[in-house]
């Protein structure tokens, strides 16, 4: 059976943010022969278990995020032939009026 090192498109999201209480998906699309087993860290810490779950490609599903999850978070994705591991860096705003609030001072000249 031939085998292919894991693998990433290069499209892949970088960055991702939302607003507290709603789902959020970090993506993690690797694909590889045989398939990739995936494992998400926090910082330099794997996950423990809790609100989420991985789904069969990879990517990190937080069901209800609150801003608590804003952290930098990577995958690392290993098979016999190699491994790979690409992070995302997730921004969880407490409220709405807080990414109004942001996005206005982003706005203002320096």
């Amino acid at each position: 059976m031939a085998t292919e090192p894991p693998h990433l498109p290069d499209d892949v999201v970088t960055n991702a943010t939302v607003i507290e209480r709603n789902r959020v998906v970090l993506a993690c699309p690797v694909r590889g022969t045989p398939r990739p087993a995936v494992t998400w860290y926090r910082g330099d810490t794997p996950l423990p278990a809790g609100n989420h779950r991985v789904t069969s490609d990879g990517s990190l599903v937080l069901e209800r995020s609150s801003a608590d999850d804003t952290a930098r978070y990577r995958c690392v994705a290993e098979n016999v032939a190699g491994s790979v591991n690409h992070t995302v860096d997730l921004l969880v705003y407490g409220t709405p009026n807080e990414v109004i609030y942001s996005m206005l001072e982003r706005a203002q000249p320096a």
